[in-house]
């Protein structure tokens, strides 16, 4: 990705700043409404989407102006020297989410943005697919393979960089979600910090991809299931 040339910087600028500012201020100002009608929420699924279709081709684009090969931002296989590193943290990622999954399932409570996922095997037909694949390709591409590779180049030379560009990805990523509620923030902060650890070790945003499309899938999958049986005992 080196040099980092003025539109890097513009790019960032819009990713790490503008939007968690952006997502702060509709939460405080309670713009963020979901509807439960149910063809208002696909519609919201689909806009949603091509937001995130936009900001992953500017990415992809910059990448493309500059000459940049994609294999520096992750379109590659794992390194063969992660192996097999990734995959037990991978192991060790699935058994606390299906883990919390189950606690989540027992509670009674639900996190605010709880409306968002679908409540029936229509809405999950659109969520499953385009939702689960835009966000697992999208966010890949502009949290990890821009972000993260931005502050890699930028602090590059320091002695904490791979920490900062680690922890720095998180908290965009985190605060981006904060919608959610404070504990979803606090999970999806810590996930988001194992997604950029594994980017790093195995320069592979396709691992990534795979994962962060199976955990939205299954969210919403359990999520109808779970909205019938609550329908059932009503």
């Amino acid at each position: 990705m080196a040099p980092l040339t003025v539109a890097d910087h513009i790019l960032f600028a819009l990713f790490a700043f503008a939007l968690p500012l952006l997502m702060i201020w509709r939460q405080e100002s309670s713009q963020i409404v979901i509807p439960e009608d149910s063809d208002l929420k696909i519609r919201i699924y689909w806009t949603n989407s091509m937001v995130l279709w936009i900001g992953a081709l500017i990415v992809v684009g910059l990448w493309f102006f500059y000459g940049r090969p994609f294999t520096a931002m992750g379109m590659r296989l794992p390194e063969a020297s992660s192996f097999p590193h990734w995959m037990l943290l991978i192991a060790g990622f699935l058994l606390f989410y299906f883990a919390d999954a189950m606690i989540s399932w027992n509670s009674a409570d639900e996190h605010p943005a709880s409306a968002i996922l679908p409540a029936n095997w229509r809405e999950f037909a659109h969520f499953g697919t385009v939702v689960s694949l835009s966000a697992g390709i999208c966010e890949e591409i502009v949290f990890r393979g821009f972000i993260v590779n931005y502050l890699l180049v930028f602090t590059a030379g320091h002695e904490y960089s791979i920490q900062i560009a680690i922890m720095g990805s998180a908290l965009v990523f985190g605060i981006v979600h904060a919608y959610q509620g404070g504990l979803a923030l606090l999970k999806i902060t810590l996930l988001s910090m194992l997604f950029a650890w594994l980017f790093v070790m195995t320069k592979s945003l396709l691992l990534l991809i795979a994962l962060h499309f199976t955990i939205d899938f299954c969210s919403g999958m359990m999520a109808v299931i779970r909205k019938k049986e609550e329908n059932a005992l009503a």
